[in-house]
């Protein structure tokens, strides 16, 4: 994880933008419980929300419905009536078939008439933003599209002119639509079969849950059959999906009997808004929806498994009873589902770990990872190559405490955003915390020298272990623990450095996973509704942020208002291989903690003599060249590379390219890049030993009186070796051994006198079997 640090402007105000954080009460609210099948509450809910939705339904249909047009993606264009065309109806006039297997809507409205169930008041939906402690279904844009639709239920009315798409189960919409249907599916059966308390039940990025309270009353493995049995006839019952505008007091009405719905709509509605309810047989549940026509749709259902957690995530609420499922529109790809999820358990990394011995886990000290003597081979090997890169990419290993005083955390606001997943010491009527993050030392040590803009950019790395207080149920193995280490870095800088930061963040990240051979995917999160600082600086550093994503050439998406309050970012998800994503890198703009810890640098000249001094050396350095770390015979061996490259440019355009990348690969010191390059240009140019070579000796010049010399030549040499045997497989066991010998035993011994002795040995083996295989 990368963190950019922006340097705080000086006199500047800082404030939060207008915004209402919901009181959560804390607490046990549960209360006792008796477990009731078929409750008696459940039949007056449902005569309650059938009158409301009556109700509606009248006024809807008295209302004035004039003509629309509706816009498909293909461009044709339907007419229809407002409030009274639905998208299923669109789609069955295209094709039943389609109608059958498309799950919701986007609409962008053109023009668009008032909806008199809406009037009341902005729609709330107050199971938003819970901490649920699941990774979610998410929803991101291509590039610098903007989410302007709405996701509509296919039997919703539209309301204006509009441009309309259908999306399927192939669609990531259509899955978050499906899932979410079919988790009110789960917890109409739990309801009914219990008489639970239902909680939240969103849909995740692949399948669904449901919380539910029932009191000491626990649900086991043996309990998935009644479950999904009552979910089998739920389906065959083709239920529908019905929706109710309510009021606050009218939410607070048909929900009397849950007291976590009570709670959630009394915090998180105000008095003049609305919110929505869905109703699915004898299932009425909070939700903004939207969701398939009817449970027929749903073909395939499965318990997965099933666990505890808290309500809104804080210990000190109601242990509540979470259960797990997946569903599908056919019992095909169920089967396939089944067969994957059997392939994953052979590959589940905890058992991997013990029967490799690479690591294991004990009661006594739970998501704390123990290390067998393997595991901390690759452990440290990992951070060895680690540490080379930060040599090569001018960052600065720094080593801060473990403990701190919780006044550091109230300077930063961790005190009061994080305090609760922090393990807190008590000692001479003192706290203290272990720290779950490097930010604040970062800071400290930064702030522990006078600063100069001379000194900018300042990257520090570091290794330190974190302690995080995850709920006991949500630790997994190695994806979720209490205690680990990161590849954490700060960077303090200016503005105007961010683009270029940010551009070689992504390289070294880009280098890291490329090593391992991870795919991964970019995604931009701008400024959230509540957000630090001012909106043209958020606006420069998003743009800093797309700027450096485009220069990195790279496919990226937008996560639009999924930024943290105090600065925008970049996430990366990496998939392994069942394609699964996890959330890894981040690369996070900070606003906040150098405004809270009032980091500051010195700049003795103005904005102008800058600029002007930046642009003299740019000169400076055009007349001079950018050779002068070259011996004089690398000079001449560069400026002969040069020359060559000139005379080529009249007949082989595509050759010109490839050397320029080389050149310019041989002046930024890219040793993997380079050879990259070369091996994917297939060899064809004798420049490839020329290079080789010059590349070499450049390197050596450049890091002779380094400390790590042995090491990180051993790597390129390793790195050379590796990749040209690679791609050509054309190097003999007997040179690998040689080669590979002094390597292991000759090179800090006559490393200066004896080093260009081996680079023209590769230079003549590689030559001739090139030649030959050319």
């Amino acid at each position: 994880q990368i963190k950019i640090k922006k340097m705080a402007d000086l006199g500047k105000k800082t404030t939060f933008t207008d915004g209402t954080i919901a009181q959560q009460n804390q607490g046990l609210i549960g209360g006792a419980f008796k477990q009731t099948s078929n409750s008696s509450f459940l039949d007056e809910r449902c005569q309650y929300f059938d009158s409301i939705y009556e109700e509606q339904q009248k006024l809807l249909s008295g209302c004035e419905k004039p003509e629309i047009t509706i816009t498909l993606k293909d461009g044709k264009q339907l007419k229809g009536r407002a409030f009274e065309t639905t998208p299923l109806i669109i789609a069955t006039g295209i094709s039943k078939k389609l109608a059958e297997n498309v799950h919701a809507a986007k609409i962008t409205y053109t023009k668009k008439y008032e909806n008199p169930l809406s009037k009341i008041g902005q729609c709330i939906d107050p199971e938003a933003d819970e901490n649920i402690d699941e990774e979610q279904c998410d929803l991101c844009c291509d590039g610098e599209t903007e989410r302007k639709f709405e996701v509509y239920d296919l039997t919703r009315p539209l309301e204006g002119d509009c441009q309309l798409e259908l999306v399927d189960f192939e669609d990531p919409l259509g899955k978050q639509v499906f899932w979410h249907s079919s988790a009110h599916i789960l917890g109409q059966s739990i309801e009914l079969i219990y008489g639970a308390h239902l909680c939240i039940g969103p849909a995740l990025s692949y399948g669904f849950f449901y919380d539910s309270y029932m009191g000491e009353c626990k649900i086991t493995q043996s309990d998935y059959k009644n479950i999904e049995k009552t979910v089998e006839k739920t389906i065959q019952e083709k239920q529908n999906f019905q929706k109710v505008y309510l009021t606050k007091a009218q939410a607070l009405e048909l929900f009397r009997h849950n007291p976590f719905k009570v709670q959630l709509i009394t915090n998180k509605i105000p008095e003049n808004a609305i919110t929505t309810a869905y109703k699915c047989g004898k299932l009425i549940d909070l939700c903004t929806g939207p969701h398939l026509p009817n449970t027929g749709r749903v073909k395939a259902f499965k318990v997965l498994k099933n666990s505890s957690a808290y309500w809104l995530g804080k210990k000190d609420n109601d242990i509540l009873q979470r259960v797990y499922g997946i569903s599908f529109p056919s019992k095909k790809q169920l089967e396939e589902y089944v067969k994957i999820q059997e392939e994953l358990a052979k590959r589940d990394h905890r058992n991997i770990g013990k029967q490799q011995e690479l690591f294991t886990f004990h009661q006594f000290s739970p998501g704390c990872t123990f290390f067998y003597p393997n595991g901390a081979c690759i452990y440290n090997k990992l951070m060895e190559v680690l540490r080379q890169q930060y040599l090569i990419r001018g960052y600065s290993e720094v080593i801060s405490p473990n403990l701190y005083d919780s006044q550091l955390w109230k300077i930063s606001g961790h005190w009061t955003k994080y305090k609760e997943n922090m393990f807190l010491v008590n000692s001479d009527n003192e706290i203290h915390g272990l720290k779950p993050m490097n930010c604040p030392g970062h800071c400290l040590i930064f702030d522990s020298v006078q600063r100069s803009y001379r000194d900018l950019p300042l990257r520090y790395a570091d290794f330190g272990v974190l302690h995080r207080n995850e709920v006991h149920g949500a630790l997994s193995g190695l994806t979720r623990v209490r205690r680990f280490q990161q590849d954490d870095a700060h960077i303090f800088c200016t503005m105007d450095q961010i683009m270029e930061e940010i551009k070689n963040a992504l390289d070294f990240i880009d280098y890291i996973y490329s090593i391992f051979g991870f795919e991964y995917t970019l995604a931009l999160s701008t400024r959230p509704e509540c957000y630090l600082g001012e909106k043209e600086q958020w606006d420069q550093a998003e743009n800093s942020l797309r700027e450096g994503l485009n220069a990195f050439g790279k496919h990226w998406t937008v996560k639009h208002g999924d930024g943290a309050f105090y600065g925008p970012k970049i996430d990366i998800q990496l998939y392994d291989a069942f394609k699964r994503g996890h959330q890894c890198g981040t690369i996070q703009l900070d606003f906040n903690l150098p405004i809270r810890f009032n980091l500051q640098y010195r700049a003795n000249e103005s904005k102008d003599e800058i600029e002007q001094q930046r642009k003299k050396q740019e000169q400076q350095s055009k007349q001079q060249g950018d050779d002068n770390f070259l011996l004089p015979e690398e000079k001449q061996e560069l400026k002969i590379m040069e020359q060559e490259i000139v005379e080529e440019k009249k007949t082989k355009m595509e050759d010109i390219k490839i050397q320029e990348k080389c050149l310019e690969q041989i002046k930024n010191l890219q040793i993997n890049k380079i050879i990259i390059l070369i091996v994917n240009y297939n060899l064809k140019t004798h420049n490839f030993l020329k290079i080789l070579n010059i590349r070499i000796r450049i390197l050596i010049n450049q890091i002779r009186n380094m400390l790590l010399i042995s090491i990180i030549l051993n790597q390129v040499f390793k790195d050379l070796l590796f990749y040209i045997e690679l791609q050509l497989g054309l190097l003999k066991d007997s040179w690998l051994f040689f080669a590979n010998k002094l390597l292991e035993n000759g090179l800090s011994g006559f490393l200066l006198n004896r080093l260009l002795f081996v680079v023209q040995l590769v230079k003549l083996v590689i030559f001739a079997k090139v030649q030959k295989f050319v």
